[in-house]
């Protein structure tokens, strides 16, 4: 379901832009942050991490935040992508929408995470000094990048497509006694549900 309505919200938004300035040109701009932090924060995932208090020694390939805004008329979208295990709290989501807002007229904000489990460990209550120091230089840096996006817009054409792909399977399986457990791995490619194939995808040309 969580799927299904972030296509819908995506959807509603796409259709918003064109329909709030019928005949206005659609600009695009795109832009990238390096948001790596610097080590000896703990990792996200993994469960024998967060017990041995396990932290990240070192940098194999940068962390970055990657920015799509869409512009027609008064209406402007951000599209931002990170490489990080989750968004941020809502808090840091919230200052992070202010300045969106106040700096560059962002009216709409998507965000998400790739869930990688190479990046570090972001928590809702109590965050580390360093943690939360990390997260207000990530937030400038994303605001940064949708800057440099905001000024480097240019008309585009947008198109969309639709496809399957059956590589996922839902790890918590109920039981008929209404309890739960955690499928870890599926090599049996036991069905599971409910699972969500669809791959959407967005293409944008000058």
């Amino acid at each position: 379901m969580q799927w299904v309505l972030k296509k819908l919200w995506i959807f509603i938004i796409l259709l918003g832009l064109s329909a709030s300035a019928w005949g206005a040109a659609l600009r695009a701009g795109v832009a990238q942050a390096d948001i790596t932090p610097p080590a000896g924060l703990p990792m996200y995932g993994f469960f024998s991490r967060i017990k041995n208090n396990e932290v990240a020694t070192g940098t194999r390939d940068p962390l970055f935040a990657r920015v799509l805004v869409l512009e027609t008329g008064q209406t402007k979208v951000a599209f931002i992508t990170l490489d990080l295990g989750r968004t941020f709290d809502s808090a840091t989501m919230d200052r992070l929408k202010a300045l969106l807002r106040e700096h560059d007229g962002i009216s709409d904000l998507i965000i998400t995470a790739s869930h990688t489990h190479s990046g570090p460990n972001i928590v809702d209550v109590d965050a580390p000094a360093d943690v939360t120091a990390w997260e207000r230089v990530a937030v400038e840096k994303i605001g940064g990048a949708v800057k440099d996006a905001c000024l480097h817009l240019d008309k585009v054409r947008i198109g969309t497509g639709y496809g399957s792909a059956f590589i996922g399977y839902n790890r918590r399986v109920v039981n008929p006694d209404g309890t739960v457990k955690m499928l870890w791995t599926d090599p049996t490619k036991i069905p599971t549900s409910p699972v969500d194939p669809t791959v959407s995808v967005l293409r944008i040309d000058r």
